[in-house]
């Protein structure tokens, strides 16, 4: 539970965009008191020196109308989403943002390990419950072949030959994006990865892939080679043990000083930000590294 809630503190402190936003926050409006103001689809000022005048019913009505038709469809918690990719259909299991219908919500997309499937993830890190105002999303990862095995779901990564096995996972993430926008009200600047394992390494595949389309990553129990190719610093939570069965430490610790080198953050310039997690500052340009 430590590492659940750890991983969204990180993610709502690392935005490059000041964390998550408060959706419920009601900025100041500096406009003459006969106006009514409507951002995201919702109402947030109401003055009016004759609040019942025609006028004052006239601007009501029609804010309300405009609120309405901005709010999309309220979808079921959860919901399964599918998109089709190069002619193979895709799933997630979702769970919108209490409020993701009407107003902007942040998005979690957390990819489970090798072996694993979306709803493991979702009973085992409970994200949408411990988040319940972001859209959460677990992706299902495809049958992947292993070696001589071939039966357990997975994600494209840098091990096996798989690094970009044409990029299949890459483009449903693409693809997933998408729709989400069209099911959701999201915030493109709030959208954010995580996964562990296998989910982790493809976390840094989206690093060094779609930078650009998230505002920090979180990946846990991994390693990530990858990221030597990357060019542009993004937010990171790297969670790794020392004790690890699974991965060599060496290969997390070097993943590490990846990080560090392209986020232009120095090993000394460090300070605590959680009980065995440092918070590595970055130089002009860069993004810290936890």
């Amino acid at each position: 539970m430590e590492v659940l809630l750890a991983i969204l503190a990180a993610l709502q402190s690392l935005s490059p965009v000041g964390g998550q936003p408060d959706i419920d926050h009601v900025p100041p409006i500096s406009a003459p008191a006969s106006i009514r103001s409507v951002k995201r689809g919702v109402i947030l000022a109401v003055a009016d020196s004759q609040p019942n005048s025609p006028k004052a019913r006239l601007i009501k009505s029609k804010a309300q109308k405009e609120a309405k038709k901005r709010a999309l469809p309220l979808l079921p918690r959860p919901t399964t989403l599918i998109v089709n990719v190069d002619g193979v259909e895709r799933s997630a299991l979702v769970y919108p943002g209490l409020k993701a219908h009407a107003a902007p919500s942040p998005v979690l997309l957390y990819f489970h390990g090798f072996t694993g499937t979306s709803k493991d993830s979702a009973d085992r890190t409970k994200f949408h419950e411990l988040w319940p105002q972001a859209t959460v999303v677990y992706p299902q990862g495809l049958k992947t072949k292993r070696g001589s095995r071939n039966d357990n779901y997975g994600w494209q990564d840098e091990r096996h030959g798989l690094w970009h096995d044409d990029n299949k996972d890459i483009r449903f993430v693409d693809r997933l994006l998408q729709e989400l926008s069209a099911r959701c009200r999201i915030d493109p600047r709030c959208i954010y990865a995580s996964g562990h394992s296998n989910g982790g390494l493809f976390c840094f595949l989206l690093l060094l892939q779609r930078p650009e389309s998230f505002a920090a990553f979180a990946p846990v129990g991994c390693f990530g080679a990858c990221v030597r190719e990357a060019t542009t610093p993004r937010p990171v939570l790297f969670i790794f043990g020392e004790k690890d069965e699974v991965f060599d430490i060496r290969l997390a610790k070097d993943t590490l000083g990846r990080l560090l080198s392209l986020n232009r953050c120095s090993a000394e310039r460090r300070k605590e930000w959680l009980d065995g997690c440092q918070m590595f500052v970055p130089d002009r340009g860069g993004e810290p590294v936890i």
